[in-house]
């Protein structure tokens, strides 16, 4: 069984095809994501694909996601480019229609000077509880944010009327875009303060064990947490992850997320907002200016707010296959242990 790395600027992903037949079974699917995006015992990764087949006739190749807590998630933005970038490979399709748990997702490639880019139509934004929750899956496991008393949008809500521990980091705005997506803007992303709040509010909403979360039950299966950063031609964002119950170097749900509530608070003219996420530039350093040009060429997300009767988006970035790999006998071992 070979196996490919791939990411979508620092999001990274273990995928399995299964488009021939099915490898593992369905009851394993989750524990197997477990065991491979472990960073020490398996390969290291945020989330697991799997590439399967379609069984809507409107789309061309289906994705299922499993985080590393072995949760299934409905909607991953980087996760998409990556399996429309290994699908366009041994296709040759550029035009792809990808089925998720979040609906079919129309998926372009096209060039961007030397880079090849996908563009991702992500569908009508969810700006209320019960849009959110129409584009979960897993019915069982909603917001319940009507616990609260707040009803209609869920936008610029004070953490007071949360949790007082909370009050110090102001408001937040929460969307749905495939996934639950928190938006709270900060001045500085980057800064020692930011860090802690994105830690702070990130393990209120999604640790198993946060009173918060156990009180209340507002997120039964957690919340992604974006800091937002706007400055003059682009934003920059942080995201706490759920179910990786991490910061992530990208997420490309929580990018579209935070485009929308950038362009929708009056944040930004343009409706297209260039979103510079923490992987798009880890490894540059201004001291090499070669190296610094060659990030530059796909420097982030782009996010696309077309404002009508409802809100639509668009998402465009690069994905990119790192390796392939095929499992030794002493991993497909500790698998099989794994799942007895």
């Amino acid at each position: 069984m070979n196996i490919i790395k791939a990411q979508g600027l620092g999001n990274g992903f273990v995928m399995i095809d299964e488009i021939e037949g099915e490898i593992f079974k369905e009851e394993y699917r989750g524990e197997i994501a477990k065991i491979l995006c472990d960073p020490k015992f398996g390969i290291g990764a945020d989330s697991l694909l799997y590439v399967l087949p379609a069984t809507d006739e409107n789309a061309d190749v289906q994705m299922r996601i499993f985080e590393a807590d072995t949760t299934e998630s409905n909607m991953c933005g980087n996760g998409v480019r990556c399996i429309a970038d290994y699908f366009s490979q041994i296709t040759g399709m550029k035009n792809i229609n990808i089925q998720t748990k979040a609906g079919i997702k129309n998926i372009e490639q096209h060039k961007k000077g030397d880079s090849v880019i996908y563009s991702v139509q992500m569908g009508e934004l969810a700006m209320d509880e019960n849009s959110i929750n129409k584009g979960l899956s897993d019915q069982d496991k909603l917001i319940h944010f009507s616990k609260l008393g707040i009803e209609g949008k869920l936008e610029q809500i004070p953490f007071e009327s949360i949790d007082s521990e909370l009050s110090q980091f102001g408001e937040f705005t929460l969307y749905g875009t495939g996934e639950p997506h928190m938006v709270v803007f900060r001045p500085n992303v980057y800064s020692q303060q930011s860090t802690q709040a994105l830690y702070r509010i990130g393990e209120a909403f999604n640790q198993k064990t946060s009173p918060l979360r156990q009180a209340l039950g507002l997120t039964p299966n957690g919340c992604n947490v974006n800091l937002v950063s706007v400055l003059q031609d682009e934003i920059r964002i942080r995201t706490y992850e759920r179910g990786v119950d991490d910061e992530t170097l990208a997420c490309g749900t929580g990018a579209t997320a935070a485009g929308a509530a950038t362009y929708l608070s009056g944040r930004a003219d343009n409706n297209q907002i260039r979103v510079n996420v923490r992987g798009s530039n880890i490894f540059s350093d201004p001291d090499k200016p070669k190296q610094e040009e060659f990030y530059k060429r796909s420097d982030g997300l782009y996010i696309t707010v077309n404002k009508g009767q409802t809100v639509e988006l668009e998402m465009s970035g690069p994905a990119t296959q790192m390796f392939e790999v095929e499992l030794s006998q002493y991993l497909m071992d500790q698998i099989m242990v794994g799942l007895e």
